[in-house]
């Protein structure tokens, strides 16, 4: 693992207000490890499969969400090495937690585990008994007290057989745990450059909002409400869409996160699919 301070003379100046001074630290020291697994060792001619980038973090450590994030950047995954025929689909992201931090930053992170996956079509002409690796340069940041900029090259090797092997459980689990889309029980309205987000028996909703969708100004207080029902004031291009995850409490607990998409080109309502339902 390598880490530094790659682009601090752009990021110094947000990191160094939200949340210390960005550092070099000792590999040995990292506070981010990284594991590349996938979901079947063992899979068949054009199968789809998925493989996942676990993030694994230590106390009061965190990484950013691809979302509105105040002053975090979300990792970057670059294939580096992808054999023929191999197609990779959308990147699904696991929900985040909003962290607030001095000044009335916010940030949409993870802490302690994340697992973000990403679909694999294996080519029909792929041969049984072959074996394919599959390489990924991985850029992230990660703070604390401090924050840092982290890189690493990970891989993973996949073997066709006739039959497809057993399944890792960790895969299976995080998918499980990954936002569904929200379906009729999450109604949104939207109204220039207002929206109203409602879920009957709700006791709070916190919205979450994407990247390169509609941008929801004052997220910080006016991200979340209690009761059934959210007001959103917007920004940016009334003919982009808003998308973003959507926390839902009943009775003061937490009881899932979905996908929200809503809005688009002449005002029209998308269709509410996660992005790889999309994609795929």
């Amino acid at each position: 693992m390598v880490v530094g301070t790659t682009k601090l003379a752009v990021l110094a100046p947000l990191v160094a207000a939200s949340s210390g001074a960005v550092v070099h630290a000792p590999p040995s020291d990292a506070p981010v490890s990284l594991t590349l697994i996938a979901e079947h060792a063992v899979v068949r001619p054009g199968q789809t499969t998925a493989i996942g980038l676990v993030f694994d973090m230590k106390r009061s450590w965190h990484i950013y969400w691809d979302g509105q994030n105040d002053t975090g950047q979300p990792p970057k995954f670059t294939a580096v090495r992808m054999p023929p025929g191999f197609e990779l689909g959308s990147w699904e992201w696991p929900a985040p937690a909003r962290k607030v931090l001095e000044g009335g930053i916010l940030d949409y992170v993870y802490e302690k585990q994340a697992v973000v996956l990403v679909p694999v079509r294996i080519p029909k002409d792929a041969k049984p008994g072959e074996e394919h690796t599959l390489s990924f340069d991985v850029e992230w940041m990660q703070c604390a007290d401090e924050c840092q900029f982290a890189s690493e090259t990970v891989q993973v090797k996949l073997r066709v057989g006739e039959q497809t092997g057993p399944s890792d459980g960790r895969i299976t689990k995080a998918r499980e745990s990954l936002p569904k889309a929200s379906g009729k029980a999450v109604v949104v309205r939207l109204a220039g450059d207002r929206a109203t987000i409602r879920v009957e028996g709700a006791s709070r909703l916190t919205f979450m909002p994407a990247q390169g969708t509609r941008m929801v100004k004052n997220a910080l207080e006016g991200g979340s409400s209690a009761g059934e029902r959210l007001e959103l004031e917007l920004g940016g291009d009334a003919k982009s869409p808003l998308q973003g995850y959507l926390s839902i409490e009943r009775s003061g607990k937490y009881e899932e996160t979905v996908w929200v998409s809503a809005g688009g080109p002449a005002g029209r309502v998308t269709e509410n699919k996660v992005p790889s339902e999309v994609a795929n």
